[in-house]
């Protein structure tokens, strides 16, 4: 038997002793269980005394004598369960004492068509069942076969994406065809100078894109908590349609 385990319930070697042979001889006198024990009878009165007030023994009388018992061995268990409560309260408490570690956001620059081609892959490697985008219906006009690739990949991987989009004669077609390309369209403003940006939001990233004939480049931001908050934007918008 591993005692050592008893000493968790804040029980002494002796007292740990004493209880063991308690339970072997049942409801006993004091002398009975020192002489068991092994222990001097001042001793032993001490332990007992001591184990009473913890909550393993019971102490009766018959006439002017005690008698002693020790309580069954499930009052480990709901010891224990007492204490697992008990921790269970103080964890918050613990908790809210601890300082909130800085998360220092990850940002990457990717610039030319090779850097937004590279971004705009790695939120279909990086996504698991969906994504969240804003989209500006310029960006889609150029690089047309790259798009359809795009789109033929995710659909390949069954990730379905989220569109917040301008309304285009387009853009109308595209929404036209959700069901059957696994992603959901609404429509928004967007101001004209922003029609040549996308906004995604994945995994636990966002990646901010803009696409014209003269110049592309991605932005990228590896954080959880802007993530989260991006996303919450985005359903704010999301919801009102």
């Amino acid at each position: 038997m591993n005692k050592n385990i008893l000493k968790e319930f804040s029980l002494s070697e002796k007292e740990i002793e004493i209880y063991l042979v308690g339970l072997k001889i049942g409801t006993s006198s004091l002398t009975r269980i020192s002489k068991e024990a092994e222990i001097a009878r001042s001793t032993t009165n001490d332990l007992l005394n001591s184990l009473n007030k913890k909550g393993f023994v019971s102490i009766s009388f018959q006439g002017r004598k005690r008698i002693f018992s020790c309580v069954k061995p499930s009052i480990f268990k709901e010891k224990f369960k007492e204490k697992e409560e008990e921790i269970n309260k103080l964890i918050p408490e613990l908790e809210s004492l601890m300082k909130e570690e800085f998360e220092k956001p990850k940002i990457e620059l990717f610039e030319g068509n090779k850097g937004f081609k590279s971004v705009a892959k790695s939120i279909i490697l990086e996504s698991k069942k969906e994504y969240s985008a804003f989209v500006g219906s310029e960006s889609l006009e150029l690089f047309p076969e790259f798009h359809e690739q795009f789109r033929r990949t995710r659909k390949e991987k069954q990730i379905h994406a989220n569109i917040l989009i301008n309304k285009t004669h387009s853009t109308k077609e595209f929404h036209q065809k959700d069901k059957k390309e696994n992603r959901t369209i609404k429509f928004i403003d967007v101001p004209e100078k922003n029609k040549n940006t996308s906004l995604f939001i994945f995994s636990n990233k966002i990646a901010y894109i803009i696409v014209s004939k003269d110049e592309q480049y991605a932005i990228t931001i590896e954080s959880e908590k802007i993530n989260k908050l991006m996303k919450d934007i985005f359903l704010e918008y999301w919801n009102k349609i």
